[in-house]
């Protein structure tokens, strides 16, 4: 499964949650937890990994096709497809339907891997890229956030990166952020130079 392009959208994707368990028994389990699904992205939902996968089979099959916008109302036999394959690939990776969010996709980098929530198209999208063990790693999406409060006292600023300050493996702030990231955390920060040196772990001049 190549990663796609993500340049498609299905114009008629609620066909996918009226589906009908009783003409498509094989996978009348997956129809009946998206039908019950809240919309959410959580790493705990059932739900949302259910169509995470399967709109990467969608989008996959859109952008293999070259399939424009003008023709980007899929066919009732297109979502049943593209849910099979959602079966199919749970139960070869994982053994299960009822596999939650967090355990499909993970935000990724060197030894470190973890759980994220979110979805393409989404507030906060992100996407993912299947690897050889089943899960989709986060390849795109959020980065550096910060946030800005203005205060009589002056400007409070907190913010967090989608891996770390460095892009060294062997640095210590090379994934350090990423916990916080995957926990819709922020760290407080400032440009104030004396609390900067204060607290700076190293000072030196770039050659």
């Amino acid at each position: 499964m190549r990663t796609p392009t993500y340049t498609f959208s299905m114009a008629n994707i609620n066909l996918l949650f009226e589906l009908d368990e009783q003409k498509y028994s094989n996978i009348a389990p997956l129809i009946a937890i998206l039908k019950r699904w809240d919309g959410n992205t959580k790493t705990g939902s059932n739900g949302a990994a259910i169509f995470v996968l399967t709109l990467q089979f969608l989008n996959e099959r859109l952008d293999k096709e070259g399939r424009t916008k003008e023709k980007n109302f899929l066919a009732e036999a297109e979502y049943v497809a593209a849910l099979k394959k959602t079966k199919k690939h749970l139960m070869k990776y994982f053994g299960s339907i009822h596999v939650v969010l967090g355990g499909l996709q993970q935000h990724s980098r060197g030894e470190v891997s973890l759980p994220i929530s979110g979805a393409p198209d989404v507030l906060a999208a992100i996407y993912g890229q299947p690897q050889k063990n089943g899960q989709l790693r986060i390849f795109a999406g959020e980065s550096y956030i910060q946030m800005v409060q203005f205060t009589k006292e002056g400007s409070v600023i907190e913010s967090v990166n989608a891996y770390g300050s460095s892009a060294h493996e062997d640095s210590p702030h090379y994934t350090d952020q990423m916990e916080l990231f995957v926990n819709q955390k922020l760290k407080p920060m400032t440009f104030d130079k004396a609390e900067i040196l204060k607290n700076a772990e190293r000072v030196y001049a770039p050659k």
